[in-house]
Order: structure tokens, then C-alpha cells, then sequence
């Protein structure tokens, strides 16, 4: 007990001893003794015992009563005053067994000078507390039997004086026996803002019981008045409201059961701020049952108003059920009967939580303990399987294991192995750090009838929270590398991946900062659409400002609220393979870039493209570069772009300028594309794509230009081609062409249209064997994709021209019909073609073949071939020898008339035929090409004219068939053999 205490209580029993002492004059006096021997006596006693000055007054001495007035006893620490002191008593139990009736006591003051109390420090320490020793104060065993039925103080008043003031408390006492052995007590100890009510019975142990209740209107001001400097032990609490509290408390000992101390407290319109934490309770209730003071329980409940910290907050009007034990002054329990429910970052975050901590004074290396469970957690719109957590340490760092994280519905993953630290400094300026490690493992997912593998990974977070704000830092990095990702009848992946992630916020912010890291490294792919090796990837992104809350919301199709992102965004991308591949595309030693940064006001996007090796199908191009670039605003991008590459030893350089309209929205592409003069030399290119013209080669002077345009539903451009000093050499088919030209224009390549501009193709000269042509000639349009309109095709063939009429042809294949007109074929030239005719023609042919295309067959019509009306015509031949010499080598016959009429007059028919043959002068010449009722007989010919002979000049005309090729056109020659 406290010494002060102590010694104000032994003034307290002094004096009612005292009190007591003159109550025993009193009976003497009733007794017809001196009363005023009496009151000398009772006066040099209590002087003895401390008492300056006694005073009071016998007023009233019977044989059943005494009065005593005036009263007023002065100790140097305590005064009391009273008015009076009436007793009723009987005197043989007065006499005999020191017993009075009653004792009524009204308007005591009693005073204490708690100030001049002095500390007796050299008193020992007071044993430890306990509800024991309490309870032993209430036995009434050295008062029995009790001396008294009845005493009442009434009217009176309490002064306590203390360094600032003086207190005063009203106050009223009864006590009553009910029997010898029994004791019932009352007080009521009143202020103007609190009440305390006692309630004792004193008897036996089992029916001993203390009672209190105190009732605070104003417990604020109850602790400023009577503990001013209470607020001094507790710095970090800024503010408390409390409208009352109300206090019943219960000390009592059942049969057969230690002493035990029952409490409920209840707090009224609880507000307070701690440190950064505000909450608010209607009504807070604590409840208590105790049998020692080295273990007490509490029972908390409560529905809050608000409970906040920072973002964190408890669900308002939400039932709260705890339980707090706190044992041996040295263990610090709470447990939770019913679920937390609490949010964090204005909702971002909800859970749901039951917990269960101790914490050891005396355990320095780790006083604290706990296991929380977490029976719900919403992330945003993620919700979290249940879990718990184990935590062990001090305030000031905190380790923690947790049960395997996971979503609550179809999670993709689950992380396993979670453990961490929470540190907690002392010092404000210094951070708040959470560290966290464990393994994230990916759910099974079935494909194709097997299960995929997909990589696990080491994950690794640490969170800095500052006053000012939070750094965050993840790390994922995979755990296997071969395979890394394997996905049945999809794709294989090997290699590592690892990515990093940084993040910043300002606390009174919700713009955050940071940026994110991803590096793959010795990529592999195996899949059908991709096939790579030896493949590197390095990507960041970093951002400033970014509005999280905004964020969360953003719509993409919101060009200002993108660009104003992108505008606080950097990005880039590099990558590299030694080979890639995805049918008809393949690449070796190969990368890229990808850059986005903002630049004066707005965004530039870089990219690029390189290359050793590109294969496209059968077409390979070294030294391949491509580089794009754009600046501008999401609304509008202008861009350029440039490509460069190696053909077969030739440079090839492509340039563009396009420009970008509302790509967010109604996306619209537009531009223009040249591709620099270049030249093929001897190139087998075409026959790359087309096996049939396998040795055929190219040379040529190209170039190109166009415009472009695109949008969301369709894409077009346009093309100019233009090629020069063109030569094609096919030793094959023996075709060589020389000198070729074209100039190619389509307005619409999607539509396959030249618009108003025709295309031209000139070929200086063509062979074919030993056929030659010369200036072949060609004008034509592309029509909406469905007709090559040609307005004219020319040839030189023969010494004379075939010329194709204007046709439509059609792009598709299907059914068309024009026709060749040929006209002034020499025959001389055509003569020349003919390895076995020996001899010369003279004069011009014309005529026309008609063709057709139906049914995806090529068809000749019927034509002719003829000598115009009075164009001359001859024909020469070295007949020499062609009938005589097989006439001589015939056997000798008997000479018939006729022979010996021939002799006679000197003719000889077989030389006679020989120069008629020989020598032709031809009037009429008429091919019938490829009649329509005769398909075995393509060609039907007819010749007419005069033959020259020494005998003179002799009719002829000649009509032959012929079948085949057109070198068979001529086999009429052979036929005038005839003659």
C-alpha cells in the first residue's frame, strides 16, 4: 500500500478511536459519573494520541443515550468537525459488552492535507496486489461480535487537499448489523459531475461481498480536475470525448472458490485520436472476471461509429467481440470472437478477419505472437481464398509465415511458402518496411487431353511506407528454365524471365510513379506459328504521375485522358534472336527496338527492325534494316519510315511518309511510299516463285511510288512502276527479249484499278528459236479488279504487224472472245523459217485469227490468211533435180505412143514440171485458218497463179491441206510433187 495511504488511514482509525473513547465517557457520564471528569479525560487522551486542541460538548448524558455536540478534533494532517453525535445503547450491554444501539453522526466535515503527506521512503516495498489480501480487509472477524446495530453519518462532506486545490465530496455512510456476526454497509460518495455508490456485507467468507458503482458524467473533466497531469503519460493522444462512464464492480468469495472480482465498465460517446488513429464508439462495454490480479480477462463489445488509420478502416456498425487477457502484468492476450471486417486505400482493399495475439514483456527476443485468419479479401474486384498468418516478434520487427495465397474462383496461380519481416523504427523519419518471399505456382491446366507445364517463380516484395509515402519493389523471377512454359500441341518455351517492379506514392496522393522491368534471357520457341532460338528480350516502363483511381477507370477509346497518360510514360523494348521463324518468314540474327517518350509537348514513338538473313518463301534479303518513327498527339501522328536491304548484291531503299488520324477511335492511315531506283542484273527472281521458269533470268532498271490510305474497315493504295532496260533470257524455251519498258499505274491495288492513267509495255525485240519479232507494243488498264482492258498490243513479226483488236479480257478466267489481225506478213520472211524449203518467196499477206477462252480452254476460231486484190506474188524454188533424177534412175520400159510423140517433138515433161514449180507468179493466195467443221484439218490453203516454163507459162492452181504446226503451213511446198 501506498505509504501515504497507509498513514492517512492510521489518522482515519485514530480518530475513530477517539471518536470511540468519547463514546465510552458518554456512557460513564450516562451513569450519573462526572461529565465533566469525563470530557478532561477523553480531551488529555486524544491529546496524547496526536489531537491539537479537542473540542466538544456533553450536551445531553441519559442511561439509554448520549449527546455530543460541537465537535472538532485537529491533527496536523486532518481536521474533523461535527455538529453532533447522538448514541442510543443499553448500559449493561454498554458496560458488559462494549455494545451501543445506534449512533447517528451529522454534518461531518473531516479534512485531509494530502499535500503535507510525507513519502516514507525507507518503508520496504509493498507486497504485490492481490484480491486475497482485499478480501481479508473485509473480514469482520476482530469486530465481532459487531458493537453495534446501527450508525449513520449523514450531511457530510469530505475535503481533500491537494498542491492545486482542495476538493470537496459530499458523502453519506450507514452500516447496519444484522446479526452479531453480520455487517451491512452503504455509502455514497456524490459530486455535481460523478457519483460513487459502496455496498459491503461483512460476515463470513462466503457471504462477504464489496460492491461499487461509479457513475462520470464528464470523465474528461474528472481527469483534467483530479489527475491534471494525466495527459503527460499518454503524448500521442491528441484528442478524447467521452460523455460518461459507469462502473459496477463485484468483490466477493463463492463457497469453495478463491476471491474473485467481477467489473463492467461502459464508456458513452467514445471519441479519441491516438498517434494517426481516430475512433468513435456509441458504447464500448469491458467486462470482467477475475480471481487474481496476475490474470485478468476482458470481454470487449462495441459497435463503432469509425476506426481509422490512415486508409485503414474498420466497417462502421459492425458488432465488435474481443477477448483481452493480460497475465502476470507481463502477457498481453486479445482474441477476437467474431470476424473484423476492415478496408484499406478508401475500399481498394476489404477483408474480413479474426486474430489472436499475446505479447511477453519479459520476452526481449520476440514478445510477440499471434495467428490471424482471413476468412475474406477483396483486391479491387479480385477476391482472395481464405487464409491465415502466423507472426512472431517484437513492435519493433515482425516475422510472419502465411498459408498459401490464392484467388477464390478460378486463381491461375497460388503462392506458397510466403514469409516476411515488418519492421517498425522507432523513429518517425525512418520507414516502415514489409519484406515478403515466396513461391508462386501456376494452377494445372489441361490442353489437348494433357496437362500443361507452366514455369513457377520466386517472387519477392519489399514495401518502404514513409510519412511521406510508399516505395513498393516486387521481383519475379522464373524458376525453370527448360522447359520454361510448355503448352501440348501449342508451343514449348525455354529460357529465364525475370521481372522487375517499382512504384512510389505520395501518402496524401493518389499519383503514383515508378516503373517496370522485364528480361528474358537463351528464349526458346517451338510452336507452329513460331519457331526461335537464342532469343533476348529487354522491355521497361516507366511512368510519373500516374492517377491510380483514374487508372483504374481509364478509357481507352479517351484520346485526351490516354495522351495526358502517355505524356507521363516512357517505354522501350529490345530484342534479339539468332534465328526466328514463322512460315513463309524466317530470320537470322535478328532484333528490335520499340520506343515511346514524350518529346516538346507530345509523343514520339520509335520502332525498328534488323536482320542478317530474311526469308520470305524463296526470296532472301541480307543486311536488312527497318526504322520508323512518329510524333504527334493521339489525335494525330505524323510518321516517316525507311527500309533497306540486300538482293542479290543489289541495295534496295524504300521511304515513306504517312501520317495517323484518331487511332483510338475512327482510326485513318494515310501517306506515300518511294522505292529508289535499283538494278536487277541476270536475276533469277521470277523463277524463285514460279518453278515452270526455272533458268529463266532477269535484268532491269526498277522503280516505285505510290500513295496509301487506311482505315478501320479497309486498306488501299496506289502504285506507279516503272522499269527500264529490261532484258529477260529463258535458254529453256529459247526466249530472249531485249530493250523492255513498262510503265505500270493502278490507282487502287485493293480494287485492281488504274483509275485514268493506262499502263504501257514496250519490248525492243523478242526471239523465240529463230523467230524474231520486233517492237511489241502494249496499252492497257486495270478495271475494279474484274477486266484488263487493253486498247491496243502490238507486234513486228514477218516484216509486217499483228495486232490484237481492244478486249476486255476478264481477270477471272472466264469466258472471252477477240482477235488478232495480222497483215502484211512477207512471205519472203516467213520462207526463211523454213529449215528444208531451198528458194525464195516475194509478196505480202493479211488476214485475221479470231480466239477464244471458254471454259478455262484456250480455242482458235476460224481465220483466214490471204493476198490483198492486186498485190503481186511469186514464189522460187531450186527445182533442179527434184523430178529428172528419179526418172534416170529408173529401169528401161518399153516407150509408150505418148513417149515417142513427147521425143519426137522434142519435150521433156519432168523438166518441164521442174521449172513450172520452180517459178511462180502467184494472183490469188488463200488460207482458211482453222475451220470451225473440219477440226482435223486446221488449215486449208489455196494457191493460184502462172507457172513459167521454156515451152511458156502455164496455169496453175494448188489447193493442199495442212495439219499441225506452223511450220507444217508450208508443207504445200513438198505437195507439188504432185504435179
Amino acid at each position: 500500500m501506498n505509504p501515504r495511504l497507509r498513514k492517512l488511514s492510521r489518522i482515519l482509525l485514530r480518530s475513530l478511536a477517539a471518536l470511540f473513547l468519547i463514546l465510552l465517557l458518554g456512557a460513564l457520564a450516562a451513569w450519573g459519573l462526572r461529565a465533566r471528569i469525563a470530557t478532561a479525560l477523553a480531551k488529555d487522551y486524544l491529546q496524547e494520541q496526536g489531537i491539537e486542541e479537542p473540542q466538544f460538548t456533553i450536551s445531553q448524558l441519559q442511561t439509554d443515550s448520549l449527546t455530543i455536540e460541537s465537535i472538532a478534533l485537529r491533527h496536523p494532517q486532518a481536521t474533523l468537525a461535527a455538529d453532533r453525535l447522538q448514541l442510543t445503547f443499553t448500559l449493561s450491554e454498554l458496560l458488559n459488552s462494549y455494545r451501543i444501539g445506534s449512533a447517528t453522526l451529522q454534518n461531518l466535515s473531516l479534512s485531509l492535507d494530502a499535500s503535507q503527506l510525507p513519502a516514507d521512503n525507507a518503508q520496504p516495498s509493498p507486497e504485490p496486489l492481490s484480491l486475497e489480501k482485499l478480501f481479508q480487509l473485509l473480514d469482520p472477524s476482530p469486530f465481532l461480535p459487531v458493537p453495534f446495530d446501527r450508525i449513520q453519518i449523514a450531511d457530510s462532506t469530505l475535503n481533500l487537499k491537494i498542491p492545486e486545490e482542495t476538493l470537496t465530496f459530499p458523502f453519506e455512510i450507514e452500516a447496519a448489523a444484522d446479526s452479531a456476526d453480520s455487517l451491512q454497509i452503504a455509502a455514497t460518495l456524490q459530486h455535481a459531475s460523478h457519483t460513487l455508490e459502496l455496498e459491503a456485507t461483512l460476515a463470513d467468507p462466503a457471504r462477504t461481498r464489496l460492491q461499487a458503482h461509479l457513475q462520470v458524467d464528464a470523465p474528461v473533466a474528472f481527469l483534467d480536475r483530479y489527475l491534471p497531469h494525466w495527459k503527460s503519460d499518454l503524448p500521442d493522444l491528441h484528442q478524447l470525448s467521452l460523455s460518461s462512464l459507469e462502473l459496477q464492480a463485484t468483490l466477493s468469495k463463492p463457497l469453495d472458490s478463491p476471491a474473485q472480482l467481477e467489473a463492467t465498465l461502459r464508456l458513452h460517446s467514445l471519441a479519441a485520436n491516438y498517434e494517426e488513429a481516430t475512433a468513435s464508439f456509441p458504447l464500448l462495454t469491458l467486462e470482467t472476471l477475475f480471481f487474481d490480479f496476475n490474470e485478468i480477462p476482458l470481454h470487449i463489445t462495441a459497435t463503432p461509429q469509425s476506426i481509422l488509420r490512415d486508409t485503414l478502416a474498420v466497417l462502421p456498425e459492425q458488432p465488435l467481440d474481443l477477448d483481452i487477457t493480460l497475465s502476470n502484468l507481463n502477457v498481453f492476450e486479445i482474441q477476437t470472437h467474431s470476424p473484423i471486417s476492415w478496408t484499406y486505400d478508401s475500399g481498394y482493399l476489404s477483408a474480413a478477419s479474426n486474430f489472436q495475439l499475446s505479447y511477453q514483456l519479459e520476452n526481449t527476443l520476440r514478445p510477440l505472437q499471434g495467428q490471424i485468419e482471413t476468412l475474406r479479401l477483396q483486391l479491387d474486384d479480385q477476391e482472395l481464398a481464405p487464409f491465415s498468418l502466423t507472426a512472431s516478434g517484437t513492435t519493433d520487427q515482425l516475422n510472419f509465415q502465411s498459408s498459401p495465397l490464392s484467388l477464390a474462383n478460378a486463381s491461375p496461380a497460388t503462392l506458397e511458402g510466403v514469409t516476411g519481416t515488418l519492421n517498425i523504427p522507432e523513429a518517425p523519419a525512418e520507414p516502415i518496411v514489409l519484406a515478403l518471399t515466396g513461391t508462386l505456382h501456376p494452377a494445372p491446366l489441361a490442353l489437348n487431353g494433357e496437362e500443361a507445364f507452366l514455369p513457377q517463380a520466386a517472387l519477392q516484395l519489399e514495401s518502404l511506407i514513409f510519412e511521406t509515402g510508399t516505395e513498393t519493389k516486387l521481383s519475379l523471377a522464373s524458376l525453370q528454365s527448360n522447359p520454361l512454359t510448355q503448352l501440348p500441341g501449342i508451343a514449348r518455351l525455354a529460357g529465364d524471365l525475370k521481372l522487375d517492379l517499382f512504384l512510389e506514392q505520395p501518402s496524401d496522393s493518389d499519383l503514383a510513379s515508378g516503373n517496370v522491368k522485364l528480361d528474358a534471357s537463351n528464349i526458346s520457341i517451338q510452336s507452329e506459328q513460331l519457331n526461335g532460338d537464342g532469343v533476348a528480350i529487354q522491355s521497361q516502363l516507366s511512368f510519373q504521375q500516374w492517377d491510380t483511381n483514374e487508372l483504374a477507370n481509364i478509357d481507352l477509346a479517351n484520346e485526351a485522358g490516354l495522351d495526358s497518360l502517355l505524356r507521363r510514360t516512357q517505354a522501350s523494348l529490345d530484342w534479339q534472336a539468332n534465328k526466328l521463324s514463322s512460315p513463309p518468314f524466317s530470320t537470322q540474327w535478328s532484333g528490335g527496338s520499340l520506343a515511346l517518350a514524350p518529346q516538346d509537348e507530345q509523343l514520339k514513338i520509335s520502332t525498328s527492325f534488323g536482320a542478317g538473313i530474311l526469308r520470305y518463301d524463296k526470296l532472301r534479303l541480307d543486311q536488312v534494316y527497318l526504322e520508323n518513327e512518329h510524333r504527334g498527339t493521339l489525335a494525330q501522328l505524323d510518321g516517316t519510315a525507311s527500309f533497306s536491304a540486300m538482293l542479290d548484291g543489289v541495295t534496295l531503299q524504300a521511304d515513306s511518309q504517312h501520317r495517323i488520324d484518331s487511332p483510338l477511335s475512327e482510326l485513318s492511315l494515310s501517306g506515300n511510299y518511294t522505292l529508289s531506283p535499283f538494278q536487277l542484273v541476270h536475276s533469277d527472281l521470277p523463277a524463285r516463285f514460279l518453278p515452270e521458269l526455272a533458268g529463266l533470268s532477269l535484268s532491269a532498271a526498277l522503280q516505285a511510288e505510290g500513295d496509301f490510305q487506311a482505315n478501320a474497315q479497309d486498306a488501299d493504295a496506289s502504285l506507279s512502276l516503272t522499269l527500264r532496260d529490261g532484258a529477260i533470257a529463258y535458254p529453256a524455251s529459247q526466249v530472249n527479249a531485249r530493250g523492255l519498258e513498262l510503265d505500270l499505274h493502278l490507282a487502287s491495288l485493293a480494287q485492281l484499278d488504274s483509275g485514268p492513267l493506262s499502263s504501257r509495255l514496250r519490248i525492243e525485240d523478242i526471239e523465240a528459236g529463230d523467230l524474231k519479232s520486233l517492237q511489241a507494243e502494249s496499252q492497257f488498264t486495270f478495271q475494279n479488279g474484274t477486266q484488263l482492258a487493253v486498247d491496243f498490243a502490238t507486234v513486228s513479226l514477218f516484216g509486217g504487224q499483228a495486232q490484237l483488236r481492244s478486249a476486255q479480257i476478264p481477270i477471272d478466267g472466264s469466258d472471252f472472245q477477240s482477235t488478232l489481225d495480222l497483215e502484211n506478213f512477207d512471205l519472203d520472211q516467213i520462207a526463211r523459217y523454213i529449215d528444208f524449203f531451198d528458194g525464195r518467196m516475194q509478196g505480202k499477206v493479211s488476214g485475221h485469227l479470231p480466239f477464244r477462252l471458254r471454259d478455262g480452254a484456250f480455242e482458235l476460231l476460224r481465220g483466214d490468211l490471204r493476198l490483198p486484190d492486186g498485190a503481186p506474188a511469186s514464189l522460187r524454188y531450186n527445182t533442179q533435180g527434184l523430178l529428172t533424177q528419179d526418172a534416170k534412175a529408173m529401169p528401161g520400159t518399153k516407150p509408150t505412143l505418148s513417149d515417142r510423140i513427147l521425143k519426137f517433138l522434142k519435150i521433156n515433161p519432168e523438166k518441164t514440171a521442174e521449172q513450172a514449180i520452180g517459178n511462180i507468179t502467184i494472183t490469188e493466195f488463200y488460207a482458211d485458218l482453222f475451220p470451225e467443221n473440219e477440226p482435223e484439218t486446221p488449215i486449208k490453203i489455196r494457191i493460184g497463179g502462172t507457172a513459167h516454163t521454156d515451152l511458156g507459162d502455164v496455169p496453175v492452181v494448188i489447193n493442199t491441206q495442212l495439219h499441225g504446226s506452223l511450220t507444217e503451213l508450208y508443207n504445200f511446198i513438198i505437195r507439188l510433187n504432185s504435179l
